[in-house]
């Protein structure tokens, strides 16, 4: 086999990735990663985003980590996987990105417009050159569907992390500094 097709079998160009996409999600232990795969197991290229991370260190030599800043990287690099993701790549997986808009607690948006990222990038020029007011003001195109966060699913996400956070306080306040 040559390295083209080698390369073919884990990573894909949009053009030619299949649905349904799933979003990979890597926590690490030096960073936080994402990106989308395609029905057939593949990586769709240019998706990926990586976010560095790192742990403090304590007097006794242990480490930790504080859980907000980890949710934080973990939506950074979710928005920015998804800021990449093909044209259909969210809309073939309507349950994890109502999924994503819970967890982050704002809507989700998605464009049907086959050069969404083009039309991106015209909209922050007219915007930036002060041809329109902001993005907000440019109505979506009438074909976008939207995911409204669900207030409760939200407040249920959140709370875990609280309970995630008093957990780990709880934890390392009874470690002792000479360990």
């Amino acid at each position: 086999m040559s390295t083209a097709t080698d390369r073919s079998l884990v990573a894909v160009p949009a053009t030619e990735a299949h649905a349904p996409f799933v979003l990979g999600l890597d926590v690490g232990t030096s960073s936080v990663r994402a990106a989308l795969f395609d029905g057939r197991g593949r990586e769709v290229t240019a998706t990926g985003a990586r976010v560095p991370r790192a742990f403090r260190t304590t007097r006794a030599g242990g480490a930790e980590s504080d859980a907000a800043e980890l949710i934080a990287q973990v939506e950074t690099v979710i928005d920015a996987a998804l800021a990449r993701a093909p044209v259909g790549a969210l809309a073939a997986s309507p349950v994890w990105t109502q999924i994503i808009a819970d967890v982050l607690g704002r809507p989700i948006k998605l464009s049907h417009v086959v050069e969404a990222s083009s039309r991106g990038a015209v909209l922050l020029a007219l915007e930036t050159l002060g041809a329109i007011a902001n993005l907000i003001s440019v109505p979506f195109p009438p074909s976008t569907q939207i995911f409204i966060p669900n207030a409760a699913h939200h407040a249920r996400y959140r709370a875990g992390l609280a309970r995630q956070q008093q957990a780990y306080k709880a934890i390392i306040s009874r470690v002792p500094d000479n360990i």
